[in-house]
């Protein structure tokens, strides 16, 4: 009898929630079908696995899973006070589960089909105000004046080397085009260095609103990505879609300045020694000559809004916000809004049109003489 009953135990054990094997299945055909990007489908496995949990502890094997449990695990979500938003993100990942699991056979019936996520709470993007973007996207001339005089400099002591005689030794041409390096303008390795992160924190900041990229998207990006002929930049965002965007000349002109001066330097810094420099086609290096992740660029996009005197508490992705925000108010269509922006759908992109008019109705309230009223 007690034999019976531990033998049922562990096969009730072994039999609840969705076996391991199918998850793991589930996530490897996720990354070769439908290209998605380690940030999502890590989400996606967190989500699905907390479900998982949840019915493994409430004892609900697979194939009676049904629609009231998956309506009692959200219940059990907005109990536990999480946002709508995550709530209908776990969602997402179950029903991602269930209708693989339908096709491949592992169910017959997908019990997401008639369930509806929680309403969302609908809130305006966060955008950056005028005054920040001034002070965020001021240009730092003196950072590209201090590289450029080197670079002089540099060319300077190269010229005269090939122009030496066999009468005239090459430590006197090197010692007098030092002395023209130093008094043009000293600067040491470490200065140097300063110099060409400071440009290159500024890059950051100015494409992100002269193109409205994520920030994902900019660790991404490579030198090859750049036209400078049409002005324009080569984007991949979501499953791997292509999209080009225009530079405007102040863009151009920025990055013209750290691919020329710059960037140079941080691929030397990160030299394994003083002849062989570090190599890669990231546009974005850091001091270690080394491409730069989503994560440390949010890192250097905070610290140059602080230094620029900016507000530090805007994330990166408040730059995207005002790129479509301002080319709305200043007369863009939504459809080449949304092509700018790379959405799949038309309805992602309409938000900002709330916002502008928001916007709108803000300044007619302050600007009417009768506004006040309204």
């Amino acid at each position: 009898m007690n034999t019976t009953s531990i033998t049922n135990s562990e096969t009730k054990l072994q039999t609840t929630g969705i076996p391991h094997e199918v998850i793991v299945a589930f996530f490897l055909s996720l990354a070769a079908e439908r290209n998605l990007s380690a940030h999502t489908i890590r989400a996606y496995r967190r989500d699905a696995e907390a479900f998982n949990s949840w019915l493994n502890r409430e004892e609900v094997n697979l194939i009676d899973v049904n629609h009231k449990h998956i309506r009692r695990y959200l219940s059990y979500l907005d109990r536990a006070r999480y946002a709508r938003s995550t709530i209908s993100r776990h969602l997402s990942a179950i029903r991602a589960v269930f209708s693989w699991m339908e096709r491949v056979g592992h169910i017959s019936a997908n019990p997401t089909k008639i369930i509806s996520g929680p309403k969302k709470n609908r809130s305006l993007p966060r955008i950056v105000s005028q005054g920040d973007l001034n002070k965020a996207l001021a240009d730092d001339k003196l950072a590209a004046d201090k590289l450029a005089a080197d670079k002089l400099a540099d060319d300077k002591l190269a010229a005269d080397n090939k122009t030496l005689t066999n009468k005239k030794p090459l430590i006197n041409n090197k010692s007098q085009a030092d002395d023209i390096k130093h008094n043009a303008h000293p600067q040491t390795k470490e200065d140097k260095l300063a110099s060409a992160t400071k440009l290159r924190n500024h890059l950051l900041v100015e494409l992100l609103y002269a193109t409205g990229a994520r920030i994902s998207e900019m660790s991404r990006l490579s030198i090859n990505d750049i036209q400078f002929a049409p002005a324009q930049l080569h984007l991949f965002g979501k499953g791997a879609k292509e999209r080009i965007v225009p530079l405007h000349n102040l863009a151009i002109k920025c990055l013209s300045e750290y691919t020329s001066k710059a960037r140079p330097v941080l691929l030397e810094a990160g030299a394994t020694n003083e002849a062989i420099a570090a190599t890669t086609d990231a546009l974005f290096v850091s001091v270690r000559g080394k491409a730069m992740s989503a994560d440390s660029l949010r890192v250097i996009f905070k610290k140059h809004m602080r230094d620029s005197g900016a507000d530090p508490s805007v994330f990166p992705h408040a730059m995207r916000h005002t790129f479509a925000t301002d080319l709305l108010e200043h007369g863009a269509d939504l459809r080449s809004v949304q092509e700018l922006l790379g959405h799949a759908s038309l309805s992602s992109t309409q938000i900002y049109t709330h916002l502008s008019v928001s916007h709108l109705k803000d300044t007619h309230r302050r600007a009417h003489p009768r506004g006040a009223n309204l």
